[in-house]
């Protein structure tokens, strides 16, 4: 799944799949001072470039989450054992746990939007719904999931709309502060 998000990442900074990796094997055959003048002219990372990397996660994360609620809402209702549930249902609750903390990989400079707080809200009451209702009522855990794809959805529209407006082509700074005890 990582590796996914790091292709769909890769391809959205607009790099080939095996680019970062020449890069890097090209990095090390040149000169030291070849390097430090690469290194110095390299651009910095863009809050919108964050904001297009962040966005593509949420879209791949939103594909699996549908892709898990296509499977259990096909599966067969029944359940397998006394008091056990089918595969599929338990694979749906794993993915919207896992939906969840994908969305959490929020870059810093989204992290206390209105955007990215209603949209975790909405994500934390979605999972504990669907961690209460997986054994009992797979059309709750379904809408669940549901709605969990929609508060995605929207967070992911946000995000794209936030990259494009003016400023977000500005140096993303970092909101390291100097450590523990730093005043």
């Amino acid at each position: 799944m990582r590796a996914g998000m790091l292709a769909v990442a890769m391809l959205t900074a607009g790099l080939a799949p095996g680019a970062l990796a020449q890069q890097t094997l090209d990095e090390t055959r040149s000169p030291p001072q070849q390097r430090a003048a690469q290194q110095t002219q390299t651009p910095q990372t863009t809050i919108g470039a964050q904001m297009r990397s962040y966005a593509a996660t949420l879209q791949v994360i939103e594909g699996q989450l549908r892709q898990a609620i296509q499977t259990a809402a096909s599966s067969p209702a029944q359940q397998t054992q006394q008091g056990a549930v089918s595969q599929p249902q338990a694979d749906l609750l794993q993915a919207i746990r896992s939906a969840w903390q994908g969305m959490q990989t929020v870059p810093p400079v989204l992290f206390n939007t209105d955007a990215y707080k209603q949209a975790e809200r909405r994500m934390e009451k979605d999972v504990a719904e669907a961690q209460t209702t997986w054994e009992t009522d797979r059309n709750q855990t379904v809408a669940s999931a549901d709605d969990a794809v929609k508060a995605l959805e929207g967070l992911r529209q946000q995000v794209v709309q936030m990259a494009s407006q003016p400023g977000a082509e500005a140096p993303a700074r970092s909101i390291w502060t100097g450590g523990w005890g730093a005043r």
